[in-house]
């Protein structure tokens, strides 16, 4: 064992001993009493931390609170936290919280306290993403308005933008995104905005929006979902004919994945794949072969997704044998599954494929077989990165002290600390806010 891996098994050790002995004190009367317990355990444990680990978490920490929208407490945690992306991260999740629980001009207020300008704005930012999501635009971007740094004011007003796009209040992300003055940042919106109208199968309008995006990088992904919606519309002709007006290779590869994935729902895998193979280049005809066969496992037609890799011989793209080992996890065919991960010659691959079985098992509550699958994971960061997946999901379907008691199972003192941040907040009946 190297000097670095024993340094960490032993922080390990020191943690497990400080929870067991912490596990004897008085137990607490409230849901609310136990989460703000577990928060103090680790924020106990953050303390044995290096440096760099100690930040992380102490920002985790804030992150918790703030989830619980216990927001004073949270601010006074982030002003705590050195100055740099953890501190910055928090601040966005308590502006969101901010945004939530109190009222905008009190939430301002509190962010103006402030005295660092990158604080204040993050925290500004946070407000106005939250508003967004509440519908109340005009809050919304007065709040945008105070934000200092042209750079961070942009992106808040274009995400405000996007919000609106995504939750259908179109006229108004059109609005916003034509005051942005930044074609990249307006093309975003715009494709968000086409996106959500072709999923509701408004091609005339996605049709028309479709002509005021300026950057035409953001073109293809947009025009990709109106091609999709008109194949689900049963207008392949239509469809196609969009499709074949793409003259560059890469915007037909993004154009043509959501359209395969509409072939291949209605049954129609066989011409998905005729259009794939006109495609030249060799990295971009397997993401598409591997979207053929992830949409035939989403229908459940494990057998055909097999008879689409076997046709391929050794060309096999790795992504298509990960959607075939989740596929047989969908099945409940945990140990196939693995198989086939362990197949895989890239460990990179193998790590994928195996991260997507825990993840399908997760979703199914079959919690223990994906703790079991997480141990062939060949990296500690992924299988702590998985296990507290797993934990978090556990805390929030109504097994938190299962998932409290598996804490101390993960190897990497600071992801014990992430799961017990966690397990704190669904304990308190709300959802920890993971920065985006």
């Amino acid at each position: 064992m190297s000097p670095k891996d024993k340094s960490k098994s032993e922080a390990s050790k020191q943690a497990k001993s400080k929870r067991d002995k912490k596990g004897k004190e008085k137990e607490p009367e409230t849901l609310g009493d136990k989460a703000r317990q577990i928060l103090h355990e680790a924020s106990e444990l953050a303390q044995d931390l290096e440096e760099n680990d100690q930040e992380l978490a102490k920002a985790d920490i804030c992150s918790a609170h703030a989830s619980m929208e216990s927001c004073d407490e949270a601010l006074v945690i982030a002003k705590g936290v050195r100055p740099g992306n953890p501190r910055w991260r928090a601040l966005t999740i308590v502006g969101k919280a901010l945004g939530r629980c109190r009222e905008p001009d009190e939430a301002v207020k509190m962010a103006l306290s402030f005295k660092d300008e990158e604080d204040r704005d993050y925290i500004l930012d946070g407000i106005a993403r939250s508003l967004a999501n509440q519908q109340k635009v005009d809050d919304a971007l007065e709040v945008v308005k105070k934000i200092e740094s042209k750079t961070r004011r942009l992106h808040s007003q274009a995400a405000v933008a996007e919000s609106l796009a995504i939750n259908g209040q179109i006229r108004a992300a059109v609005q916003v995104a034509e005051q942005l003055g930044n074609p990249e940042k307006a093309g975003r919106v715009l494709s968000s905005a086409i996106v959500t109208l072709a999923k509701a199968n408004r091609i005339s309008d996605s049709m028309n929006l479709l002509s005021n995006i300026e950057d035409e990088g953001w073109i293809p992904e947009a025009l990709g979902e109106v091609c999709a919606a008109l194949a689900r519309m049963k207008d392949l002709p239509k469809a196609l004919e969009l499709y074949g007006g793409v003259i560059k290779e890469d915007h037909q590869t993004v154009v043509l994945a959501p359209l395969v994935g509409a072939l291949v729902e209605d049954g129609k895998e066989s011409m998905a794949l005729a259009l794939i193979g006109n495609i030249e280049n060799r990295y971009a005809r397997a993401i598409l072969i591997a979207k053929v066969v992830g949409e035939l496992v989403e229908h459940h037609e494990i057998k055909k997704a097999i008879k689409v890799t076997e046709k391929l011989d050794d060309d096999v793209p790795p992504d298509a044998l990960i959607e075939v080992a989740r596929g047989f996890a969908e099945l409940g065919e945990v140990k196939q599954a693995t198989q086939i991960a362990m197949r895989l010659e890239i460990k990179g691959s193998r790590i994928a494929a195996l991260t997507e079985i825990a993840r399908v098992l997760t979703e199914k509550e079959f919690y223990e077989d994906a703790l079991e699958v997480t141990k062939e994971l060949e990296r500690q960061k992924a299988r702590s990165v998985e296990q507290l997946r797993i934990i978090k999901a556990m805390a929030e379907n109504g097994h938190a002290a299962k998932a409290l008691s598996l804490t101390k199972d993960i190897e990497s003192p600071l992801y014990q600390i992430y799961s017990l941040n966690r397990v704190a907040v669904a304990i308190s009946g709300h959802v920890f806010e993971e920065f985006v």
